[in-house]
């Protein structure tokens, strides 16, 4: 006999004279015959087979379209055909080509029934299986299977619109239920506060030493920032984390303030309050305050090529500075304990070049005062480098009202 379900869509596809698919269909009709009366004993009581499909024909439907409501069917496989038993119902697999089920009894009476997308490709799906040979132990389940996808893919997508439902509400929900342990809001203003007061906190250093419109602590990170840039790659350091730490390595210092050698604080002392001042200021941004605090104890460790780089531009910033004022007050040596603190202590050796540089040209300036003190005369100068000539008392004089005319000595009005 002809495998004839299993090459019902080959059939269908051949251009055959009536005579032909008549033949056929006589065939078709007989072996379906056979097939249901030797399955018919091995079939639920009717009225329980009715109650099923009844079952899911409801759960089943989709809109208004018609459902698919597969009968049962039992598969007996040989060692190379497969033979597939089905009662004559009002179900048949959608798509051209494909197998057909339902009360035909020629070629020509096979048709498709209408379906959603999502049915349709698995009905589809499971008749080219079912053409290339593909094994079938339980086609009863398998035609189950395929009829629930339907109901399966809607439900999977009432859950998706759920879940979308909920995201939208959570992200309308405060920063804190969004994403727990972060900081409020009002932290992150305090801490912001605290950041912003280290532009008004003038350096100690440069207070203690008279310097008038001396720097600010922020003035002097911010310029520590900028020179990591001047990095090129090639000693293999890590521009943004030197970056990252010129950032933070006085920043505790808008709690504690800039605590000095000079101030009366040990060592240890100085280390102990900066950190619990750290420690209260990354509580306030949370959770990237546990970045920021590791930052800051790599800084204060010393130990890591980037943090040993900054350290020693820390060092150039102050001389650096120290420079200027030199210049821009006319008391050229005047501030010659900063270079003398930090003598010998610059590793880098860019960072050494632009010190020799700063100190190069210090030393020209110097002997060029000291050129025009002796063209003026003027033998009043003092031999530590901390001289006034009348250049000097004039022009400062005119411009500031007063002249500086050693350290510890009497400042000299004009008025």
């Amino acid at each position: 006999m002809l495998n004839v379900l299993r090459f019902t869509g080959v059939f269908k596809k051949l251009q055959l004279n009536d005579l032909t698919k008549f033949l056929i269909g006589r065939l078709v009709t007989a072996e379906r015959t056979t097939l249901e009366n030797a399955a018919q004993a091995k079939r639920q009581p009717q009225q329980q087979l009715q109650q099923q499909r009844n079952q899911n024909r409801d759960s089943h439907s989709l809109q208004s379209e018609q459902p698919f409501e597969p009968p049962p069917r039992q598969c007996a496989s040989s060692s190379r055909n497969h033979h597939i038993a089905s009662k004559p119902a009002s179900a048949a697999l959608a798509g051209g080509g494909g197998l057909a089920f339902g009360n035909c009894s020629t070629l020509s009476d096979l048709g498709t029934i209408s379906a959603s997308a999502s049915v349709q490709q698995q009905q589809q799906t499971v008749a080219r299986e079912l053409e290339e040979n593909i094994e079938v132990s339980d086609c009863d389940q398998v035609i189950e299977d395929m009829s629930t996808k339907g109901t399966q893919h809607q439900a999977q997508a009432e859950a998706i619109k759920a879940a979308a439902a909920a995201a939208a509400a959570s992200a309308s929900s405060s920063s804190n239920e969004s994403c727990p342990g972060a900081s409020s809001p009002a932290d992150i203003i305090k801490f912001l506060e605290l950041v912003g007061s280290l532009k008004h906190i003038k350096r100690t250093g440069w207070v203690m030493r008279n310097v008038k419109d001396c720097e600010s602590i922020s003035g002097h990170m911010y310029r520590m920032g900028m020179m990591t840039y001047l990095l090129d790659g090639k000693d293999g350091l890590d521009r943004t984390k030197c970056l990252e730490l010129a950032m933070v390595h006085d920043l505790a210092e808008c709690i504690v303030g800039d605590i000095t050698p000079f101030c009366g604080i040990s060592r240890e002392e100085k280390k102990m309050r900066e950190l619990q001042a750290m420690e209260d200021i990354c509580k306030l941004i949370q959770p990237y305050g546990v970045k920021v605090l590791e930052l800051f104890q790599e800084y204060e460790d010393a130990k890591t090529p980037e943090s040993k780089f900054v350290k020693d531009l820390d060092r150039l910033d102050m001389v650096l500075q120290a420079f200027e004022y030199e210049k821009r007050d006319n008391c050229v040596m005047k501030h010659q304990e900063f270079f003398d603190s930090t003598d010998g202590k610059f590793e880098h050796p860019f960072v050494r070049q632009l010190v020799d540089e700063i100190n190069t040209q210090r030393q020209a300036l110097s002997a060029q005062k000291e050129a025009n003190r002796i063209c003026n005369g003027n033998t009043n100068g003092f031999t530590n480098g901390h001289h006034v000539d009348a250049d000097m008392i004039t022009e400062n004089g005119e411009r500031n009202g007063h002249v500086e005319v050693v350290s510890g000595a009497k400042k000299a009005s004009t008025s």
